[in-house]
């Protein structure tokens, strides 16, 4: 993640989160039961991860988005995604700079956003069947 940060500062990238459901062996693409009040905890412990190294290097993050199968679950589940939204806010004040989250449109993702007043950048999903080879074939 240093490293990263590093580049992106160089190169005058922007940053953004990616966090994911704490499913080490599926990498995160494995849907999983959670509660909004595990999630809020989950996703604090990550974003806090890359704030620190955004904040050793001078920098901001951009935009969250969630990843893999917690991008689909929170698209559907307004509690979720108001969980996410709940860190979007949290780590926009940290930062005192507004925070976007990415996330398909139409969803609860967009009404979420829409109803704190977050920002919303509306992208897309591809999905990945992990039992197919998709790197490099």
């Amino acid at each position: 993640m240093n490293q990263s940060v590093a580049l992106a500062k160089v190169y005058n990238v922007k940053v953004g989160a990616h966090p994911g459901l704490p499913d080490l062996q599926g990498f995160g693409r494995r849907e999983m039961a959670i509660e909004p009040s595990e999630l809020v905890s989950c996703l604090i412990y990550q974003v806090g991860a890359l704030s620190g190294f955004l904040a050793f290097h001078g920098m901001h993050f951009n935009h969250i988005k969630p990843h893999g199968a917690l991008y689909m679950q929170t698209s559907r589940s307004l509690p979720l995604a108001r969980a996410v939204i709940e860190v979007v806010k949290l780590f926009s004040w940290h930062q005192d700079k507004e925070i976007a989250l990415i996330g398909l449109a139409g969803t609860a993702h967009e009404k979420s956003a829409e109803a704190a007043g977050v920002k919303f950048i509306p992208g897309s999903h591809i999905p990945i069947d992990s039992s197919s080879r998709w790197l490099g074939t």
